[in-house]
């Protein structure tokens, strides 16, 4: 058993100091055991004695060198009030509340010109309730939305199933079937696939799950005694010519609605990327106005964001995300709405390198309502 080194006996380091003058708080930290008393009391010696020359003392837990978050706040409260001469405690509040709300209103370079109170509304409500921050304009020629991959995805899966007056017959595992599957995918993924593949079954084809949980959700077609069928409504969507108005509701069932991690590996976290939607569309806005590889775009999200990376639990958390980015907004939302155009390079077997910029339906489609130029260099 080792004997403890007692609190007056020379410290163990060799420094020449007694125990409790040198490395008794490192220990005790390491140990747990940094909230005794005898921690408190030597803080408040030190407080006693501190020399106002040298600035604000350090706080506790900077004290046993254990920084906390707040202790950048604690500084910069300090520094915000010296030399204040406040009346009364409701004087200091009025104060540092108009302090924080000037704050939470300032434009900040890593939300590349939008403001905390900005941000706030971004991921905490949805499209609709951020009109003062972006619109989107309907009022757009129909012919401009036709060519999007989601709309022809989803009206050439409508017109497939319509075709059959009793529907089409699913799969034992309620699926699509693996001929309709395979038809989709020669017309639709076939040429931008990177890997030379016969889709055996609808969940090797995402978008084609994608069009179907729109059509399914929407109302457009039902599944009723192991097949899926066209609805009425969904007969007068095939006669429909007002792509605008269709459009608008893919764009909101793919933004809200839809879950972007089905079908991924992608840890829960990573469902903060779609929560952030409307930050990344105005990123792309502000940085994708000509070919720019996805990564450069990954890294400006994640200087918004740096918690993300801790928060997905991985040791390669800034590639993931990275990864994610590129794959679940620009590729598979961004691009399949017809918002983004993109590059491809095929890197290895099952990886590749993509540029993104964004479209002319993309700068018509979604109108901004905050300045781009309050931060410079957002252009």
């Amino acid at each position: 058993m080792i004997e403890k080194t007692g609190r007056n006996n020379p410290c163990p380091c060799g420094s020449g100091k007694k125990y409790k003058k040198c490395c008794l708080l490192k220990d005790n930290i390491e140990s747990g055991e940094m909230f005794n008393d005898e921690a408190m009391k030597e803080y408040q010696n030190m407080i006693d004695n501190w020399d106002d020359e040298k600035g604000s003392p350090p706080t506790f837990m900077e004290y046993l060198g254990k920084p906390n978050l707040a202790t950048s706040s604690i500084h910069d409260m300090g520094n915000l009030t010296e030399g204040q001469d406040f009346q009364s405690v409701e004087e200091l509040q009025a104060f540092m509340n108009e302090h924080m709300q000037s704050n939470n209103n300032a434009p900040l370079e890593d939300f590349l010109g939008l403001s905390p109170a900005q941000m706030q509304s971004i991921l905490s409500k949805g499209i609709d309730d951020n009109k003062h921050i972006l619109k989107l304009n309907i009022k757009l020629p129909s012919e401009s939305f036709k060519n999007t991959p989601a709309l022809k995805q989803i009206l050439y899966l409508l017109n497939e199933i319509g075709k059959q007056e009793k529907g089409i017959k699913a799969t034992q595992k309620g699926n699509l079937p693996r001929a309709l599957v395979q038809k989709f995918y020669e017309t639709y993924i076939k040429e931008n696939d990177i890997i030379n593949r016969k889709p055996m079954m609808e969940d090797d084809v995402k978008d084609i799950q994608k069009a179907k949980y729109f059509l399914k959700d929407s109302g457009f077609i039902k599944f009723q005694k192991g097949k899926y069928s066209i609805t009425v409504k969904g007969g007068k969507l095939l006669n429909c010519y007002d792509y605008a108005g269709i459009y608008l509701l893919i764009f909101h069932y793919f933004a809200e609605g839809f879950n972007w991690l089905y079908g991924t590996r992608y840890p829960d976290a990573m469902g903060f990327i779609q929560n952030s939607v409307i930050f990344c569309l105005y990123l792309i806005n502000a940085k994708a106005n000509d070919f720019v590889h996805g990564d450069e775009l990954a890294e400006i999200y994640i200087n918004a964001f740096p918690r993300l990376a801790e928060d997905t639990g991985s040791n390669y958390g800034e590639t993931l995300i990275q990864g994610g980015f590129c794959y679940l907004f620009c590729e598979d939302f961004a691009y399949y709405l017809g918002l983004m155009d993109m590059k491809a390079k095929k890197k290895l077997l099952s990886k590749r390198e993509s540029e993104f910029k964004t479209t002319e339906l993309f700068k018509e489609f979604i109108i901004w309502k905050v300045p781009f130029d309050s931060i410079q260099g957002t252009h």
